[in-house]
């Protein structure tokens, strides 16, 4: 759908394996960090699981699932190359230069990672000072 609302204009030229190897597991790592905040909302929040599903969903809309990031206005189509799924998927289609879409993909894994490690470790202790862990369900 989306390759037809662009009138085509959408390239196909994949980088290649050696370097989508690469991207691959960058990519993991970054969306990884996000899911482990996802889960730090879900242990700190009453309606945290609500919300990370939410911000989930939204990544997915933004991050070029549903139709082409091309299509967006250029104040979110510059945005939405924090969403690591965006240069994973430039790379394996070609449309961005290897070097920068790698060196984007492996700085979002650190910090995304890091990050969500940390939400992570602060929510678990949150949750075990309130004693909300014990009635998880």
């Amino acid at each position: 759908l989306g390759f037809a609302i662009s009138g085509g204009e959408i390239s196909l030229r994949p980088a290649g394996p050696p370097l989508l190897l690469l991207g691959i597991p960058l990519a993991f790592l970054a969306a990884h960090g996000l899911g482990l905040a996802g889960a730090a909302a879900d242990l700190v929040l009453d309606r945290g699981r609500s919300l990370a599903l939410l911000g989930a969903g939204l990544l997915s809309i933004l991050g070029g699932i549903y139709f082409p990031v091309a299509l967006f206005p250029d104040p979110i189509r510059e945005a939405v190359w924090l969403i690591p799924i965006v240069p994973l998927s430039a790379l394996a289609r070609g449309d961005a230069p290897a070097g920068p879409a790698l060196l984007l993909l492996g700085v979002q894994a650190a910090v995304y990672f890091a990050l969500g490690r940390s939400a992570l470790a602060w929510g678990l202790a949150k949750a075990r000072t309130a004693g909300s862990l014990a009635r998880r369900d």
